[in-house]
């Protein structure tokens, strides 16, 4: 038995594919649906106005989008008849959904897309940082870790939010939040860094975030190098990156002992 949430989705797709008992129309580009204003109306103040407004569509029931793709249209469209994304977006997909999204007026789906990249970011980001899981020791290589295609995404992603529309603040945070996830590992990967000289957005986004004492008290993460040693255990030839050096908030450079740990004594720690 269907849950109530796909039932829901079930339902909305097929009404909105069906036109059943619809009062109204839409069309963009060569496409065509018949709409329901009570759901339009009531989800999306881009509608409202259209439909209940002074505007001609309001008395035709007919109104005609030329400013957007009709694939994006319909992806709107459904998620305000289903409250659910469309299945099977790129994360580039769902950034020209946000954009659709702030062109609509629909608070509700864009906050559904920063949550699903967020959710993308984190699975992409315990990967890199804890590779293997419960094994006793991480073997980190990025090239293992963070696939061709997964960083081929990103920096479209961040291509798109760092030079593009003004209204990326929020694909932004999600950006640093993976940055800050992946505990910076990824600044050691050559192609990342060579990447950063066509996004100077980003660039001075991770240098900030290098620098931010906000949640770090009086100290600030500079990544460097790690030992070769866990200082807890003193196995060998340990590569998980969990070295780091420090800056004060005062600018000056304070020396700390930089430390090692394997995964089983990292873990220890973080209990």
């Amino acid at each position: 038995m269907a849950s109530g949430s796909a039932l829901m989705k079930k339902s909305g797709e097929d009404l909105l594919d069906s036109g059943l008992f619809s009062d109204a129309e839409i069309s963009a580009g060569d496409k065509v649906w018949r709409v329901h204003k009570t759901i339009l109306c009531t989800r999306s103040d881009y509608f409202k106005k259209a439909f209940i407004g002074q505007f001609a569509e309001a008395q035709t029931g007919k109104l005609e989008i030329r400013d957007q793709n009709p694939d994006i249209v319909y992806q709107v469209l459904t998620f305000l008849y289903t409250c659910h994304l469309p299945s099977n977006l790129s994360m580039t997909d769902l950034l020209e959904l946000y954009k659709a999204a702030d062109y609509f007026s629909i608070d509700n789906l864009q906050v559904d897309i920063i949550a699903e990249l967020d959710r993308r970011f984190l699975d992409q980001s315990k990967r890199i940082w804890d590779p293997k899981g419960d094994a006793d020791e991480a073997a980190f290589d990025i090239d293992i870790n963070w696939t061709n295609q997964q960083r081929d995404e990103f920096f479209s992603v961040a291509r798109i939010v760092y030079t593009d529309s003004p209204i990326f603040e929020k694909p932004r945070k999600s950006i640093i939040r993976f940055l800050k996830m992946s505990h910076v590992v990824l600044y050691k990967d050559y192609r990342f860094t060579n990447a950063l000289k066509g996004i100077p957005e980003l660039a001075v986004a991770i240098i900030k975030l290098m620098m931010d004492t906000e949640n770090d008290g009086d100290r600030s993460v500079v990544c460097s190098s790690w030992p070769a040693k866990c200082y807890t255990c003193n196995k060998t030839a340990s590569t998980y990156p969990y070295a780091q050096t420090w800056i004060a908030k005062d600018t000056v450079t304070r020396k700390f002992t930089v430390r090692g740990l394997c995964q089983r004594c990292a873990r220890r720690e973080e209990d």
